[in-house]
């Protein structure tokens, strides 16, 4: 690129790493998720190793072991009781829809009713064309979904054998980790790369880590939130309605208040005033308190102008689907970290 000018080189440098930052994180980094746990996992039990083995005079194996199982026993209660209650609540909506879909009926009624009456229409008249419409939806949709439903079971089942592989590989990937910690610390930094990478951790561990961490508090926070005032507003599936109100609640344009404030509105006009109340009380205290963790926690971490925040989830949300509501702001920092550290020097020809 020496032939090229500084404005073109700046332009060709950030258009390849972008390319480069884009493809890593889609395609390269989700190989990379168990170690990164297992990683994690190791670093949380080191200093618990240390103390059994340097000062309670345990063999280091055997340190490694207790340390882990401690900690996979605590992880794996809570996932327990999570997993629990959210399958209990499946459970029970699968089992009540029959009593939703009679709801609906009866609603659906009522405003085909209303339609006839404001059009002029045989009373009946816009009903019958509605379950017309819904009959020929579902001969369509029978001969997809049931095969695609025999599918999504079988890759399930595949998907099951697939996360206790996972599982294997994070405990004996942390224990190895643990045991050469030193030697793998060692080998790190005599690594010909690890200056830059080094470089680059250090400015990213101040934005695009810092990012993650934070968002990630700030949705748990969101999701204790919502389940208690679900649960108080006596809704029959609180935990599994409040995670699914603080994923919305994380994406742009959409927020906690598309489910809670017309889920408010609906039981106002049902005459239930004290839960419309405290699910707009919840609606509110979820947007006080992101509003306050977000200028609390991360504050001018990110350095983005709100309009390019907007852009980077939509684009991440895009490219890497859900999940891309961490990591497109996380690849536009990473990008950004790389260009400063190593963009092209200019020359003496500046146009």
């Amino acid at each position: 690129m020496a032939h090229l000018s500084y404005k073109s080189r700046c332009i060709v440098f950030t258009i390849l790493v972008s390319v480069i930052v884009i493809a890593s994180v889609k395609y390269i980094l989700p190989y990379f998720y168990p170690f990164l746990f297992a990683y994690w996992l190791a670093k949380c039990s080191t200093p618990i190793v240390f103390c059994l083995h340097k000062k309670l005079h345990f063999p280091k194996t055997l340190a490694n072991i207790l340390t882990l199982l401690l900690i996979l026993f605590i992880v794996g209660v809570l996932l327990f009781f999570l997993i629990e209650s959210l399958y209990q609540q499946t459970n029970c909506l699968i089992g009540n829809l029959p009593v939703y879909k009679q709801a609906i009926i009866t609603q659906l009624t009522d405003v085909c009713t209303c339609c006839d009456s404001w059009f002029k229409l045989k009373t009946g008249t816009t009903i019958a064309l509605l379950y017309d419409y819904m009959g020929s939806f579902t001969e369509k949709g029978g001969s997809i979904v049931v095969p695609a439903f025999t599918r999504q079971t079988i890759a399930l089942m595949f998907q099951t054998f697939r996360y206790f592989a996972l599982f294997g590989i994070i405990l004996i990937s942390a224990m190895l980790i643990i045991q050469q910690y030193d030697n793998l610390t060692d080998s790190y930094h005599s690594w010909f790369l690890y200056k830059d990478i080094d470089s680059i951790l250090k400015k990213l561990s101040q934005t695009g880590l810092k990012y993650i961490k934070m968002q990630l508090i700030i949705i748990a926070v969101v999701a204790v939130i919502c389940t208690i005032g679900l649960f108080l507003s006596n809704s029959s599936y609180p935990l599994l309605l409040g995670i699914l109100i603080s994923l919305f609640d994380a994406l742009p344009l959409l927020g906690s208040g598309t489910i809670l404030v017309p889920w408010a509105i609906i039981k106002l006009f049902s005459h239930k005033i004290i839960g419309a109340a405290i699910l707009m009380s919840t609606y509110l205290i979820c947007q006080i308190t992101r509003q306050f963790l977000e200028s609390k926690l991360l504050g001018n971490t990110l350095g983005l102008a709100p309009i390019y925040f907007v852009m980077s989830l939509f684009i991440g949300i895009e490219l890497y689907g859900l999940m891309g509501i961490i990591l497109g702001p996380f690849s536009v920092l990473l990008i950004r970290t790389i260009y400063q550290l190593y963009k092209p020097k200019p020359n003496g020809n500046q146009f």
